[in-house]
C-alpha cells in the first residue's frame, strides 16, 4: 500500500511536468509563427525593391546605349 502511495504522486509530477512542457512548446510555436511572417513580410519588400532595381538596370542600361549612339553619331560628322 505504501507503494501505491508513492505512485501516484510521481506520475502526478511527471503528467504536471508533460503539461508544463507542452504549454512552453505552444508558446514557442506561436513565437516562431510570428517570427515567420515577419520574415516572410521582409521577403517581400525586399523582393520589390529587387524587382525595382532590377527595372532600373534595364533603363539605365537602355539610357547608356543611346548615350553611346549619340556620341557615335556625333564623331561620324
Amino acid at each position: 500500500m505504501f507503494e501505491e502511495q508513492k505512485v501516484v504522486p510521481t506520475l502526478s509530477d511527471k503528467v504536471k511536468e508533460l503539461i508544463a512542457k507542452y504549454k512552453d512548446a505552444l508558446a514557442q510555436n506561436e513565437q516562431l509563427r510570428n517570427e515567420i511572417v515577419a520574415v516572410k513580410a521582409q521577403n517581400e519588400a525586399l523582393s520589390a525593391e529587387l524587382g525595382k532595381l532590377e527595372e532600373d538596370i534595364v533603363f539605365k542600361t537602355l539610357t547608356e546605349d543611346e548615350l553611346y549612339k549619340e556620341i557615335e553619331n556625333i564623331l561620324e560628322k
